[in-house]
């Protein structure tokens, strides 16, 4: 949340964020992590992070969730 860059200010008036980031391993996979909560559990944290592949069927671009 620090590392913003000028909109930490914008990410107090969020209930909840999260970032994705470039996997080191391959250059398909992304992963997900919560970096803030307002209302609910942290589910993917530092602990457990969700990592997807980027798929491209013929008209759909989405991720599929590896773990």
């Amino acid at each position: 949340m620090n590392d913003l860059q000028g909109s930490k200010m914008l990410i107090n008036f969020c209930d909840s964020a999260f970032a994705i980031g470039e996997s080191q391993s391959s250059p398909h996979e992304r992963y997900f992590k919560q970096i803030k909560q307002h209302n609910a559990q942290q589910t993917y944290g530092e602990e457990n992070i969700c990592v997807c592949r980027i798929e491209k069927d013929i008209n759909d671009l989405r991720y599929q969730f590896l773990r």
